[in-house]
């Protein structure tokens, strides 16, 4: 079967709405699905069950309000691409199984805020891009289970401290929080 072959997919910049049913089998190979641009507001979980092998998955674009429920399916994910969505709020329990993810984009969302445990269930993440959202509050142990983290993207938001947010970050080369409200750095905050 051909889908069974399929390894890119790229459906990006249509109208679809939903995705109710699971489309692959589980012989699938497919290694990345671009969704990015449509209008979708809703993906049933059992949509991803057998994307055991899928590595990128972009869903940028859309008019997702949470992240889709199910994601946690696809094991060997390594990027996941959820931004220009109107997300509000992040439930890091849709992120579990997802231990290999190691990049996430949420760019241009409305997120307000991160918990302790909003990306506890992502240990590999090593790029993490949440740039120009809605941000005011981090908890101070928001990346203390994200010791991989190279690269932070947290500018564009409405942060007025990062106070102890970096400290265990040991392998951060890169950090942008630029166009926050931050009145004061303090640069021991940053990893020697």
């Amino acid at each position: 079967c051909i889908r069974d072959r399929l390894k890119v997919l790229n459906l990006s910049f249509n109208k679809l709405r939903s995705l109710d049913r699971p489309f692959f089998t589980a012989e699938n190979a497919l290694v990345q699905l671009s969704l990015e641009s449509n209008v979708l507001i809703n993906i049933d979980p059992q949509f991803f069950k057998d994307l055991s092998n899928l590595q990128d998955l972009n869903l940028s674009g859309n008019l997702f309000t949470d992240v889709p429920a199910g994601i946690g399916y696809m094991h060997s994910l390594k990027s996941l691409d959820l931004g220009k969505n109107n997300i509000h709020f992040i439930d890091g329990t849709k992120f579990e199984g997802l231990t290999n993810l190691l990049g996430l984009r949420m760019v241009d969302n409305f997120i307000t805020n991160l918990t302790q445990t909003t990306f506890y269930h992502l240990p590999s993440l090593q790029i993490l891009n949440l740039a120009s959202n809605r941000l005011k509050y981090i908890h101070k142990n928001a990346f203390t289970h994200n010791t991989m983290i190279h690269a932070i993207r947290l500018n564009n938001n409405q942060l007025e401290n990062s106070f102890g947010l970096f400290k265990s970050l040991k392998l951060l080369i890169w950090l942008d929080i630029g166009f926050n409200h931050i009145h004061e750095f303090n640069f021991n905050d940053i990893p020697i």
